[in-house]
């Protein structure tokens, strides 16, 4: 954790917390709003589309509003060139593993032109950046308001990041939206919100986490590969998937606990 980071997180109160949680209920409702639209007037992307932006839009406007600038979320230029570069490297273990350049090369996939690459990119990085601006930059950070405890506020905030991905499955089936492949994903997303989290509090930028994020998206999409519809089997799918989540869990808390030991030497020294 960054001094900035903790510097932060000490100012928030419970109305800040509170504030967080209405903002969460808040998302739930436009995504049901959003699901509903989108199965009657169809253009599913357009709609999420619009409904992202408004959203980023609507989370620009509190932490103005409450004069807590957009710097309270990430936005920073100080130390951004290694925010940017630890998001790119670890991007490199989901390009790598997750339906991207080792699958592909396994299953002899034809991959896509660049020209497609970068059209189906730019929805998954507004899905994605819109997601961790609003979880990781804003709802997470606020969360400290409420929940003093480092360890019980990251899992309050991954709880949240997790159960958001139900909403629109419930909306269109109901009940049997918590089948075995959701309650997976679920737990996937959990454990994900500790990892894109990590990368936000080393530099407090947010940069770092949407690049991670976006580039995961892009290569557990199959964004990269003409893949055929039995091109693979929901189990070798869900191989590379968990394949994905262990290294990025390994990776980053190998990282985490090496700058954690660095920083600790650094402070002994100038006692």
């Amino acid at each position: 954790m960054s001094a900035q980071y903790k510097a932060e997180i000490s100012k928030y109160t419970k109305k800040d917390g509170i504030t967080a949680l209405c903002f969460f209920a808040f998302w739930v409702i436009c995504h049901v709003a959003m699901t509903i639209l989108a199965d009657i007037f169809g253009a599913a992307f357009i709609i999420a589309t619009v409904f992202n932006i408004l959203l980023v839009a609507a989370c620009f406007a509190v932490v103005i509003i409450k004069k807590q600038g957009l710097s309270s979320i990430g936005f920073r230029k100080k130390n951004l060139w290694p925010a940017l570069r630890l998001g790119l490297l670890f991007s490199i273990i989901p390009l790598i593993l997750n339906f991207g350049i080792l699958p592909g090369i396994i299953y002899s996939w034809e991959p896509r032109s660049l020209g497609m690459i970068l059209s189906l990119s730019v929805g998954t990085f507004i899905f994605a950046a819109r997601e961790d601006i609003i979880f990781v930059g804003y709802i997470q950070t606020r969360l400290y308001g409420l929940i003093k405890s480092d360890i019980l506020a990251i899992s309050f905030g991954a709880f949240l990041f997790s159960i958001m991905h139900l909403v629109s499955p419930l909306v269109q089936s109901g009940l049997a939206a918590f089948n075995t492949q959701n309650l997976i994903w679920l737990f996937a997303c959990f454990i994900l919100h500790f990892v894109f989290n990590a990368l936000f509090r080393r530099y407090f930028i947010i940069f770092s986490t949407i690049i991670l994020h976006t580039m995961s998206n892009i290569a557990g999409q199959g964004n990269l590969w003409n893949i055929g519809e039995y091109a693979v089997t929901p189990s070798q799918s869900l191989l590379w998937a968990w394949l994905t989540i262990l290294a990025l869990v390994l990776s980053v808390g190998i990282w985490s606990l090496y700058v954690r030991r660095r920083s600790d030497t650094v402070s002994v020294e100038h006692m």
